[in-house]
Parts: structure tokens; C-alpha cells; sequence
């Protein structure tokens, strides 16, 4: 990736963090308990799954050859197709994981209907779990993923379209639909609970 190409990448994320700033004050949106949801089972699900070593030198290697390509040696395709299938598996992963926190807020939100002050941490986790997972995912895996298969595609011919560069998205997006239809439809019911229909 060139130097241009990461100044705009910063520059995409600043004004992100601008437009977040000016309506609300930024400590609002930490959560720790979505954070060690969403990046304590990433990381270990992706060291299950590939090992410490594939990790470090594909995922971690990936990025710094992304960002820096100039200083780095040339990597096979076989490299190039591992670093692609372990950032789509993080990508996946990381999904999943902002999931698991949406559902672990959805009951903590369900099991605090008679203390009304509960309702709002719990509905902090449901809803920060997915925000950190999908900013992750487009920030980072998905754009490491897309690198990697685009850069394969063009040597060997070893993908056949788009579908298979953009297949990760799609299957992110399905996955935060299902996350958001999850946290509102809870709360629809949540509140249906709470109101009197006397």
C-alpha cells in the first residue's frame, strides 16, 4: 500500500472519530467488558485455530507488508493465500465475536427488567460488541483479506470474480443484521414487558 493510500485511510478513521466527537464525548463509547468480549476471544480463537506462529508471521506480517511493502521480502502465493485466509478467518471471527457480546447483553438486558438502572450497561455491551467487531473487521481484516486475494488473483489466476473477493462482507453484513435485529427486537420486547396495558 502506498504512503498516499494510508494517509487516507487515517484520514477516513480522524474524520470518524471528528464526526463521533462533535456529538458525543468519545469515553462514552469504552466499554471494557465488550472489549475483552471482542478482542480477548479474537485473539484466541485465532491462536486455536492457526497457532501463534501462522499469526504473527501472516496476520501481523500482513499488515506491516500492507502498509509498509517497500522494506519487506517477497512473499509466495502461498503466503499471500494464508495471509488471506487467516485475515478472513479474524474477520469472521471477530464478527462472531461482537455476536456473542450482543447476545450477552440481550440477556443481561432481559434478566434486569425489574431494575431499571441495569438496562443501560447491558445495553451498552449489546450494542458496543458489534460497533467494535464491525469497526475491526472494515478497519483492518477486510481490507487485508481483499489485498491478499486481489494480489493472488493477479499472479495465479486463483480467483474467479468479484463474489470471491467481496464474500467476506457479504457474510459480515448478514452477521451484524442478525446482530441488530437481535438487540432490537429485545428491546421491543423489553419494552412491551414494562409498559401496563391496564
Amino acid at each position: 500500500m502506498k504512503r498516499n493510500a494510508i494517509f487516507v485511510h487515517l484520514l477516513g478513521l480522524a474524520a470518524v472519530i471528528l464526526g463521533i466527537a462533535l456529538l458525543t464525548p468519545l469515553d462514552i463509547l469504552i466499554d471494557l467488558p465488550s472489549m475483552i468480549l471482542v478482542f480477548g476471544s479474537l485473539s484466541f480463537m485465532l491462536i486455536v485455530s492457526h497457532g501463534w506462529g501462522s499469526v504473527q508471521s501472516h496476520l501481523v506480517g500482513g499488515i506491516r507488508r500492507l502498509w509498509f511493502p517497500t522494506g519487506a521480502s517477497p512473499w509466495t502465493d502461498k503466503d499471500r493465500a494464508k495471509a488471506a485466509r487467516i485475515a478472513n478467518s479474524a474477520g469472521l471471527i471477530v464478527m462472531f465475536s461482537g455476536g456473542i457480546g450482543t447476545l450477552i447483553g440481550v440477556v443481561q438486558m432481559l434478566q434486569s427488567l425489574d431494575d431499571p438502572t441495569k438496562i443501560g450497561p447491558a445495553l451498552a455491551v449489546a450494542f458496543l460488541s458489534p460497533m467494535y467487531a464491525v469497526a475491526f473487521h472494515l478497519c483492518l481484516f477486510l481490507p487485508l483479506a481483499r489485498h491478499y486475494t486481489v494480489a493472488l488473483g493477479d499472479a495465479g489466476g486463483l480467483v474467479s470474480g468479484p463474489a470471491d473477493v467481496d464474500a467476506p462482507m457479504w457474510n459480515s453484513v448478514f452477521i451484524l443484521g442478525f446482530m441488530m435485529f437481535t438487540v432490537l427486537s429485545t428491546f421491543l420486547l423489553m419494552l412491551m414487558a414494562m409498559c401496563s396495558f391496564e
